[in-house]
């Protein structure tokens, strides 16, 4: 039996980004906390127009399949994911998620990281997905860890923010180690 719901949770549906999008995604990246959850750069906002050209990229990025996170109730956009990097001959890709501070602790986070993975797992075939996380980030390893990622490695003092040094997190997760999570056939 298909299953309809592929892109659809309880609360949140995964959806193409749109221009529309563009003012939500610049005021979270007028946000430096929610950049330096998200990615190792020096925290630097975008403006519509940028945001607008990053959307514009996305139909040629042929090994790339971003989604907006919407909220089902009023499609409402919370968030965005990626499967990145899709290598087809092995079956790895990369994942990255980010929420809209408005949305952190709502249990979107965890929902969202269920429906890209079924979606790489289940509709693309893939074998592996992996990720990044900084050690600092607490909330999102409690997430991944509950999806089922597993740590496999640790660059220790990988980035440096407001005079510390924090280990990135090499986290990987398995098809078949999914599958038997929630009880499927290999």
């Amino acid at each position: 039996m298909l299953r309809s719901e592929l892109l659809h949770g309880e609360n949140i549906l995964l959806s193409a980004v749109t221009k529309a999008d563009a003012p939500a995604i610049a005021r979270w990246t007028a946000d430096a906390e929610y950049l330096r959850l998200l990615d190792a750069d020096p925290a630097r906002p975008l403006n519509e127009d940028q945001v607008l050209e990053w959307i514009s990229e996305i139909p040629k990025r042929k090994n790339s399949f971003p989604f907006a996170l919407r909220r089902k109730s009023d499609q409402e956009l919370v968030g965005l994911t990626e499967l990145d990097d899709v290598n087809w001959q092995h079956g790895n890709a990369y994942l990255s998620i980010g929420l809209g501070k408005p949305y952190w602790d709502m249990g979107f986070g965890t929902e969202a990281m269920e429906l890209i993975v079924r979606y790489a797992f289940q509709e693309l075939n893939l074998h592996r997905l992996q990720l990044t996380v900084f050690e600092y980030n607490e909330r999102a390893l409690a997430v991944y860890r509950k999806v089922g990622f597993v740590e496999e490695g640790r660059q220790r003092e990988w980035i440096h923010r407001d005079g510390k040094r924090y280990a990135m997190i090499l986290m990987g997760l398995l098809a078949s180690d999914w599958r038997q999570m929630h009880g499927l056939q290999p």
